[in-house]
């Protein structure tokens, strides 16, 4: 395998996840500084915008399946921000985790589209999109799975049929139904 680029990213901090994004030749790049990067392939790797908002690491971030142009983080802080790629400010900030929220996953069921956020206080919480999207209106939380009693969730998936989630954590791996609109 060939190196075909290499460059510092975050100034001397730890990468913690990246996100690629091929329509537009994007890049983001997270990192325990607590910024966000966009990168750019097609101009030689230049960072073409800095998103500020989480004060303490960031642990994950993706873009929305559905629209290239959004992107969600999580962080240590507790929260998890929705992203334009062209504003260096969030849109939205959700609250609910009485920890560092560490992981993220998007699924879609019935046509709906969906966010998990898994935690170090160990719950796993499932965002209805449209309602906060869409419809401009309070998030929602619809579920709020608890209960594991397998410590930090660091993983999640989605199975579609049928409708379950899976959880990592720490000392497991848990599986659950989910109610979903």
């Amino acid at each position: 395998m060939e190196v075909v680029e290499c460059f510092k990213a975050h100034d001397g901090y730890h990468i913690t996840s990246l996100a690629v994004e091929p329509t537009h030749s994007f890049v983001l790049s997270t990192s325990d500084d607590h910024l966000i990067k966009l990168w750019t392939w097609e101009k030689g790797w230049g960072c073409i915008q800095t998103f500020l908002g989480h004060y303490n690491k960031v642990t994950q971030v993706m873009f929305d399946p559905r629209d290239s142009d959004r992107f969600v983080s999580a962080s240590l802080d507790r929260t998890v921000k929705i992203w334009s790629i062209d504003s260096a400010t969030c849109d939205i900030t959700l609250h609910g985790h009485t920890d560092g929220v560490i992981c993220l996953q998007y699924f879609s069921s019935d046509n709906q589209q969906f966010l998990m956020a898994g935690s170090s206080d160990g719950a796993a919480k499932v965002l209805h999109m449209a309602f906060l999207i869409e419809q401009c209106v309070r998030f929602l939380w619809l579920e709020n799975i608890t209960g594991f009693n397998l410590g930090a969730v660091k993983a999640l998936e989605y199975i579609n049929v049928p409708r379950r989630i899976v959880v990592g954590c720490d000392q497991g791996i848990a599986m659950m139904e989910v109610k979903v609109p």
